[in-house]
């Protein structure tokens, strides 16, 4: 047997030190799947004849950050910088602006998708006699979308020379939901300490908002709650609310819009009142008045999401109530100004005996919900575990599937949760699941459900395990 000289050992050992550490110090893990890595010779010479500017037409916080996000991504990968502009071309450009924008110079351009919000085009022309790699959609957070999508393109090496492409999302609420608590714990969470909260307040530092908001923008999705469903009530206090739209101000450049998960009893905790009684007016009153402060600080703010009678929650059952009742007195208050309620539909007895077969907590939902079937407010989506129990991995049906209950919002929408997994949201996995599932519609036991259901969907993670919630 040829025995390995010890020098050779050594200069092996140190070389890999060396590449480790390389590696360790270039792959962070910062970035996820946004490291915008340079190409290597060979592809990045199919892009030597690309413009060599970038113009915006029209002017909004998003568009800015969509130039922005185009020049980071050629710099990254094909080590050229793009000249940033504003207005029509004065040169072979990258051009990006809404259809309206785009036709205003192009009146001939036309896209199979103008009609589905936040979907986007991807197409080559002629602009005022230059040659344009053109990036439009109806909102200025589709053309984002868009520009996600071809540097995508070039990450994977592929030319976008004659590019004609177009994409739109399956579902128009796309929301991701957190499970962080006000002092800066996360429930179930697994990869560290919020990055939103800090000892009973928001940090002061937001960088990592802004880079998750960033992460959330290239998979397509427009929401985030940010808190526990097992909601402190402070969040809706008043002193509290100008925090909340510290955040909303970083969100708000990448097109991700606010939302909180509250508590249904916030008119006697916090509120000054001695009921939370939905159906008593001075409730009804309470949450008029501070869903306007939330909307005054924070235009765009997105909805609540509620978790009421269920484990140990307060709820509308304490007078009586439905969460139907409960569900419309918040909803109406939102809206006016366009926003929305997750109403969760996991409710049960979390105190029954399991070893009692008849005590089925997976019905409860059919039978506390389906009585309601039709009488939530047009704002308000039911969203309820998918499967037979929380810890069903991929389960394929659901009793209230097969109760004919119909959506209690005809608005299709997807969300998912950070509930049982922290590591998932850099999980290449995640990215993946979420994109396909937001943009081309989910599926789940080889059945599509494109058919104008919504989806709830906690993504699975490292040692976690998956489930889903659909709204019905």
């Amino acid at each position: 047997m040829r025995r390995r000289s010890p020098h050779t050992a050594i200069w092996v050992a140190a070389l890999c030190g060396v590449l480790q550490g390389d590696f360790l110090h270039a792959e962070s893990g910062q970035n996820a799947w946004l490291r915008y890595a340079p190409l290597d010779e060979r592809a990045a010479q199919m892009y030597e004849s690309l413009p060599a500017s970038v113009t915006v037409l029209g002017s909004s916080a998003v568009l800015e950050t969509a130039q922005g996000e185009l020049i980071r991504g050629v710099r990254g990968m094909l080590g050229k910088t793009l000249r940033a502009g504003m207005g029509p071309p004065k040169e072979n450009a990258f051009v990006l602006g809404t259809l309206k924008a785009v036709r205003a110079e192009v009146p001939e351009f036309s896209a199979r998708n103008e009609s589905r919000e936040d979907g986007f085009r991807l197409a080559t022309g002629q602009v005022r006699g230059f040659h344009c790699v053109i990036i439009t959609a109806s909102t200025d957070r589709g053309v984002l979308y868009g520009v996600f999508a071809l540097l995508s393109r070039i990450a994977r090496s592929e030319s976008i020379a004659a590019v004609n492409e177009a994409q739109e999302p399956y579902a128009p609420i796309r929301w991701v939901n957190q499970w962080d608590n006000l002092d800066g714990r996360i429930e179930r969470g697994y990869a560290g300490r919020s990055i939103f909260f800090e000892n009973g307040s928001v940090r002061a530092d937001l960088k990592r908002v802004r880079d998750y908001a960033r992460l959330l923008a290239s998979v397509g999705i427009n929401g985030c709650t940010i808190n526990n469903v097992n909601a402190d009530p402070r969040i809706l206090e008043d002193s509290f609310l100008p925090q909340l739209a510290r955040i909303a101000n970083v969100f708000r450049p990448w097109g991700v819009r606010l939302s909180v998960a509250v508590d249904l009893s916030s008119p006697k905790r916090i509120g000054g009142l001695d009921t939370f009684d939905p159906l008593d007016s001075r409730v009804t009153e309470w949450w008029r008045k501070k869903v306007d402060e939330i909307y005054q600080q924070i235009p765009d703010f997105g909805g609540f999401v509620v978790k009421a009678d269920s484990e140990g929650r307060a709820g509308p059952s304490t007078y009586g109530r439905t969460p139907a009742e409960a569900a419309d007195v918040i909803a109406h208050a939102l809206a006016p100004h366009g926003g929305i309620v997750f109403y969760r539909a996991f409710v049960y007895n979390h105190h029954l005996d399991w070893r009692d077969p008849k005590n089925d907590r997976a019905k409860a939902a059919y039978d506390i919900f389906h009585p309601l079937d039709g009488k939530f407010a047009d704002n308000v989506n039911r969203t309820r575990i998918h499967g037979a129990a929380a810890a069903s991995v991929f389960s394929s049906f659901h009793v209230e599937r097969g109760s004919g209950f119909r959506p209690a919002c005809g608005r299709r929408h997807h969300t998912a949760e950070r509930s049982r997994s922290g590591p998932h949201v850099s999980s290449p996995h995640g990215r993946v699941r979420w994109r396909r599932e937001c943009w081309d519609g989910p599926k789940l036991a080889g059945t599509s459900f494109s058919d104008g259901k919504s989806l709830w969907l906690r993504p699975s993670g490292v040692g976690s395990q998956s489930e889903r919630e659909d709204d019905r």
